[in-house]
Formats: structure tokens, C-alpha cells, sequence
């Protein structure tokens, strides 16, 4: 007895679908809210300290990939909008830690606890202001808009392991969270293969 119980890599990959939700403040030169699938990965350590009770800590990449957004005036209408820039898709590229605590339930396991992301995003959205020869334009403009992003939030991962391969356990895992700027919020699902330590020694 003593020590650890078990610790090894946890490595979770798989296709995710991710909100940008609509900005909270005043939408002039932000972009509108989106959606898209995209990848997942996370590369890490978990650590028992018993067979039952465990840690992981984790770092990733997280994307978003989607078609360019249909774009609705604030009036309601979708004709006509001045200085229409050439439609491009939205997209979101960041980098994540998520630090969890995690329960072993036979061969269930669940981890939750706090995730922050740093990356980038791109999509379409309005802008007022005025162009090169000092002609105003309203909120009725179409611009490409691009931003950094550093959110924090919270995880919640349930891995299902099946497959043992010594040490280590590969199995479904199925997580879910949402982060936040303070600007909009980033909610997310993802399905995933994952792959973690085993935890065969009996407490006692």
C-alpha cells in the first residue's frame, strides 16, 4: 500500500461543435454569432489517489470550422446592404488547459472542473465608420472581423472505458462546457476517443 494508485497519459481526441454566441455588448464592428464542427485534442496526466479518486491535467487545441454567415440587417432585412465585402467562412483556432478532478465508477469515469482557452477568431460582422474618401457607412456595412480570445470556463468530461491494453484503458468519452470573454459565450460538445491510465489495484 501506499502511494499512488495509478497515473499515467490521457489522451482525448475527437470532433466537436462549437456556439459563438451572439456579442452581449453594442454588435458595431463585432462579428454576429456562429457555429461549426470541428477538432478536438487534448494531451495530459491523470493520477489516482486511490483507485477511485483521481486528478488530470490537460492542455489542447480546439477549432471551428462553418460556411459564411447569412447576414441580417439590424432592421430585419437581408437586401441591399452597403459595402458588402466578399462572403467568407468563420472559423476558431485556440489553445486550452483544463485542470479536473475525476471519479472512477467501475469502468465510468467523470471529471469536471475549470478549462481556459487563448485563440483566434474570424467571421463576418457589421461596422460603421467611414472608407477612404470619408463617406460614412452605418451598422448596415458588411465587414470581415477578426479577434483574439482568452475565456474561461468550466468542463465536464464521462469517459467509458472497454478496450485495456496493459497500463493503459481506450474507450468513448463525451464532454461539454462553455467559456466566456465577458463578451460572448463559447459553449461546446464533444465525442471523442479517449485514452487514459487503468486503475486495477484495489484500495486497502
Amino acid at each position: 500500500g501506499g502511494g499512488l494508485s495509478y497515473a499515467g497519459p490521457r489522451i482525448d481526441l475527437g470532433v466537436s461543435f462549437t456556439v459563438a454566441g451572439e456579442p452581449t455588448s453594442a454588435p458595431e464592428a463585432q462579428g454576429g454569432g456562429f457555429s461549426g464542427v470541428g477538432g478536438r485534442l487534448g494531451l495530459g496526466w491523470e493520477v489516482g489517489f486511490t483507485t477511485r479518486i483521481g486528478l488530470l491535467a490537460e492542455v489542447g487545441y480546439h477549432s471551428l470550422f462553418a460556411g459564411a454567415p447569412a447576414m441580417t440587417a439590424p432592421d430585419g432585412s437581408s437586401t441591399e446592404l452597403a459595402y458588402w465585402a466578399d462572403p467568407v467562412g468563420s472559423t476558431l483556432h485556440m489553445g486550452y488547459g483544463w485542470l479536473a478532478g475525476a471519479v472512477r465508477l467501475g469502468d465510468l469515469r467523470v471529471a469536471a472542473g475549470p478549462v481556459y482557452g487563448v485563440g483566434v477568431a474570424s467571421t463576418m460582422g457589421w461596422a460603421d465608420g467611414s472608407d477612404d474618401d470619408g463617406v460614412s457607412y452605418t451598422q448596415r456595412s458588411v465587414a470581415h472581423t477578426q479577434g483574439l480570445i482568452r475565456a474561461g470556463g468550466a468542463e465536464l468530461g464521462l469517459f467509458y472505458g472497454f478496450l485495456n491494453m496493459g497500463s493503459l484503458q481506450g474507450g468513448l468519452g463525451f464532454h461539454a462546457g462553455a467559456m466566456t470573454d465577458t463578451g460572448r459565450w463559447y459553449p461546446w460538445g464533444q465525442l471523442a476517443f479517449t485514452l487514459a491510465p487503468a486503475a486495477y489495484r484495489r484500495d486497502g
